[in-house]
């Protein structure tokens, strides 16, 4: 066992030849703190996490973690990330180091194994690594740029120590032994692999491997290999090869063309020639709210504004990587499209003049999808009607319905007929959610009872904290952008007299999201928002 597993690790060190790293910020948080909380966010950097005494969670991808005291956790840029930390020893000076940093790998020369780096790492001195942390944390504040050179030497020290433990095998515990085990799911995906096999490779049994497996990444090994297989086809079919789909099943370990349809829809939702046709149109999403529409339609765009806050995650998630992403001058955006070939343009009618309309219609067939007195399901089915995916839009809203049902019978004990306030914080500003935003999600679709009314087609309401305390109200829930001056607005109202006053407060009914990317108006955050409400009130129910 040993063997394979040290055969694995030093297949990753070869990686480190061909990897550049750069830390982008190191920041220490919840200092003098009882409990650092990380909000539901997108990362756009890879993240290193550094606990003192305590513990805690992390959810990246739905892939839930525990945080345990002196110990370094690091994920990939991209990832839906939340979580928790408790400090055991509140007051003192501990707290959490929090880095983020790119990662660039030469792919022409570097394996197929992974970083030595992704996971969980415990150290063999957390001294060591919390010192180093604190001394680069100085020399980082510097202006100078030379001083920034020596903290990219004192990081790089910090990643050596880091992965050294990593991948040393004195201190392999169960859990490199299971990251062994993806990582040999990940190399071998096109085998015939069964729980034995895997549970032999780390000598566990089997039943104690499918409870571990579960636990570590959210869900079994199986259907882990089932979803990195129909990626791999996926990655196959948007190459632009013009390969069979039977040679696209055998390749990636299915010798069964009916079975290997089966997953595929179950894993992406449509079969796999409808795929490999949306894959085939060049669709340009001109406004940023139709990227979350034409995802839920199983359309990846080619062009989209680059300023979307989670593009990088449905650029991963969706495997785009030839993505052209549109700036906010649209002088420039018109110029972008004329270079490629697109078949398709969408939009917001009431977002597009006249002028841009002529020009857009020079480079291909424009579909402005009305807005006003339109909610988003209004909105989807426009656009499934003029793609003519009918169908598709009626099986995911079957699937989004089933969701919203299951949901509500498991909220209905604990919510009840409690009332409810949707809060947005942007900057120094505070508002009621108006019609067009994710309130729907909980008063039209959950049934949530909404404790003020709302005009019709209204927007976001303007409101101060003298104003919900005159407000009744059983629950609130809070959608807080990411701006630093959002955050900083939000701890100045966690600390003010009228908020610590509110019922809602005093009784532990307020829950905080991020506003990216719940915010949105669209079928595909909808959904995530459903399924992030049903992580956040499982528990209580």
């Amino acid at each position: 066992m040993y063997k394979k597993i040290l055969a694995t690790h030093s297949e990753q060190l070869d990686v480190l030849d061909t990897t550049w790293w750069k830390l982008r910020s190191i920041e220490r948080l919840g200092r003098g703190e009882d409990k650092w909380e990380l909000l539901r966010h997108f990362s756009d950097a890879h993240v290193m996490i550094i606990t003192s005494k305590g513990s805690g969670w992390i959810s990246a991808d739905g892939e839930y973690n525990e945080l345990a005291s002196n110990s370094t956790y690091i994920y990939a840029a991209g990832q839906l990330m939340d979580g928790s930390f408790q400090f055991q020893d509140s007051g003192k000076e501990q707290g959490i180091f929090l880095l983020t940093f790119n990662v660039l790998q030469d792919t022409n020369l570097s394996s197929k194994s992974s970083l030595p780096l992704i996971g969980t790492i415990n150290p063999s001195s957390p001294v060591t690594i919390w010192s180093l942390c604190e001394s680069l944390e100085l020399i980082w504040k510097e202006n100078s740029p030379l001083e920034r050179l020596r903290g990219s030497i004192l990081f790089h020290e910090l990643l050596y120590r880091l992965i050294r433990d990593r991948l040393s095998v004195k201190e392999l515990e169960l859990e490199g032994a299971l990251e062994y085990v993806r990582s040999y799911i990940e190399m071998h995906y096109q085998d015939d692999l069964t729980i034995e096999t895997l549970s032999s490779l780390i000598g566990i049994s089997q039943r104690h491997f499918v409870r571990l497996f579960k636990r570590k990444f959210g869900c079994g090994a199986i259907e882990y290999l089932t979803k990195f297989r129909i990626r791999e086809a996926q990655r196959l079919m948007q190459s632009g090869a013009q390969h069979r789909i039977r040679d696209i099943a055998r390749h990636v370990g299915y010798h069964d063309d009916s079975y290997f349809r089966r997953k595929f829809k179950q894993v992406t939702g449509i079969p796999p020639a409808t795929f490999i046709s949306n894959q085939n149109l060049q669709i340009v999403a001109y406004h940023r709210e139709l990227i979350g529409q034409l995802l839920a339609l199983g359309f990846t765009p080619c062009a989209a504004p680059e300023a979307h806050p989670w593009t990088n995650y449905y650029r991963r998630k969706f495997i785009t990587e030839n993505l052209l992403p549109l700036s906010e001058n649209k002088a420039d955006v018109i110029q972008a499209l004329k270079s490629i070939k697109v078949d398709y343009i969408f939009g917001l009618d009431q977002d597009v003049s006249d002028l841009e309309k002529n020009e857009l219609h020079a480079i291909a067939p424009v579909c402005l999808v009305p807005v006003r007195n339109q909610d988003w399901g209004q909105r989807l089915h426009y656009l499934a009607k003029f793609l003519k995916v009918e169908h598709t839009y009626d099986r995911w809203l079957a699937a989004y319905d089933l969701k919203v049902n299951l949901l509500k019978e498991l909220i209905q004990h604990t919510i009840g007929k409690d009332t409810m306030l949707v809060v947005k914080i942007n900057g120094l500003n505070c508002s009621l959610a108006g019609t067009y935003s994710p309130a729907t999600v909980l008063f039209d679709d959950l049934e949530i009872p909404r404790a003020y009314p709302v005009p019709l087609d209204s927007d976001d309401i303007p409101i101060s904290l003298e104003q919900l305390g005159q407000m009744e109200f059983d629950r609130m829930f809070v959608l807080l952008e990411r701006e630093q001056s959002s955050n900083n607005e939000w701890i100045n109202i966690q600390h003010s007299e009228q908020w610590l006053s509110l019922p809602a407060v005093k009784q532990g009914k307020v829950d905080v999201l991020s506003a990216e990317p719940f915010g949105e108006y669209t079928a595909f955050t909808h959904e995530l928002l459903i399924i992030e409400l049903s992580n956040i009130w499982r528990d209580r129910a």
